[in-house]
């Protein structure tokens, strides 16, 4: 793994566990930050969060493109 791969992996595994600690959260709580690392980790991937009208059975929690 890059020195930068490891950094976002780190990066948020640190801002989930401050969330967690918060004692608060929810399944929604921490979707931005997995967005953000997955967009960190696949450049080419651009993942969308709770994208809107993509399927005509319901939506995903992501969406890639």
């Amino acid at each position: 793994m890059s020195d930068s791969n490891h950094q976002y992996v780190s990066d948020y595994v640190n801002k989930v566990a401050s969330r967690v600690k918060l004692g608060h959260s929810s399944e929604h709580t921490f979707r931005k930050d997995l967005e953000d690392l997955i967009n960190n980790l696949v450049p080419d991937v651009m993942v969308t969060n709770e994208p809107s009208q993509v399927t005509d059975c319901g939506n995903p929690d992501f969406f890639n493109k």
